[in-house]
């Protein structure tokens, strides 16, 4: 059961950090607090985090001000994170990409996903959907299987970069499905969705901003959904499992984590105010316009989750022999 949090609790966890501090200390937080941002403004994930920040600001009664930290597919500004001091006024917007992925792709990657950080609130989820260019003659996933499979190689998919959630996806698909597809990486998902609108490339595993926007128009077509349940938007778009390949899952998530060694009082009350934000009507708003779900999960939800998600992808990376340097 997801943990429920209350006004009264976010009080009780900052009238227990000021319990805790030493005669004459300043309770926290006496400044402000950054929220690392390792992607680009204007994105989904940054929609979200600014949303968040406001609001936990109002709460905390300090700001929340956000730092775009772009670059290395969230690499350098969750290593800048990590590498922050354990005191509470430095969290970190971390994804499927930064915290499941990147581990399980990367031999090399610089930071540890879950012993360099304390998980605070994993926050909302995003399911994927497969998508094809109307010049496919498929107009479901088992036909589209059966294309593939007679001509392997031929379909090209698109993904907003080498390791991104969305090509992890559709090799998780097609290690399920038995079918080979030919992977064209994008710097971005903007620039994959027009060439795949173009019908320079034939499918793609996207999210819901694409597909609520493009499938009614008749300038894509979906196959399936990653999700649990069919979207309320797409009544009519089976899930992987309803088409016969259960244990397909192509969601991103994202979620705050802190610098690990953050004292539990200090976490809690970063915890709590994340927790309380996601409950405001004009936070609600901005996470349904982007096509995400809430969660609200706490730290040790978090990290299961975590833990269960790199383990899953580094099968996939290992079935499929990816590297990514």
């Amino acid at each position: 059961m997801r943990p429920r949090f209350s006004r009264r609790s976010l009080g009780a966890a900052l009238a227990g950090i000021a319990a805790v501090r030493p005669a004459g200390a300043q309770a926290f937080p006496d400044r402000p607090i950054r929220m690392v941002m390792p992607w680009p403004p204007g994105g989904g994930t940054d929609i979200l985090g600014r949303a968040l920040a406001a609001r936990m600001g109002e709460l905390l009664g300090q700001p929340v001000v956000v730092d775009n930290r772009a670059g290395g597919n969230g690499i350098i500004g969750t290593l800048e994170a990590a590498r922050a001091k354990p005191d509470g006024y430095t969290v970190l917007m971390a994804t499927a990409d930064t915290h499941a992925i990147n581990p399980a792709v990367r031999p090399a990657l610089p930071y540890d996903a879950l012993r360099d950080f304390a998980p605070v609130l994993w926050l909302t989820t995003q399911p994927l959907s497969l998508c094809v260019h109307p010049s496919v003659s498929a107009a479901s996933l088992p036909e589209f299987v059966a294309l593939a499979k007679a001509q392997p190689g031929r379909f090209t998919y698109a993904s907003w970069g080498a390791g991104s959630t969305a090509h992890m996806a559709m090799e998780l698909f097609q290690q399920r499905a038995g079918i080979q597809l030919t992977h064209v990486p994008y710097r971005g998902a903007a620039p994959a969705v027009s060439d795949l609108v173009a019908g320079q490339v034939q499918a793609i595993f996207t999210g819901p901003l694409t597909v609520n926007q493009m499938v009614p128009q008749g300038r894509l077509r979906c196959l399936a959904t990653a999700a649990e349940t069919r979207p309320p938007v797409l009544p009519d778009l089976p899930t992987f499992a309803e088409s016969g390949y259960a244990g397909v899952s192509g969601g991103a998530w994202y979620a705050l984590v802190a610098p690990a060694g953050v004292p539990d009082a200090v976490l809690s009350a970063v915890r709590g105010a994340a927790a309380e934000a996601l409950k405001a009507p004009s936070v609600r708003e901005r996470i349904a316009g982007i096509g995400q779900d809430v969660v609200g999960e706490g730290g040790e939800g978090l990290a299961r989750h975590m833990r269960s998600e790199i383990e899953t992808w580094r099968q996939v990376v290992k079935a499929a022999n990816i590297v990514v340097e």
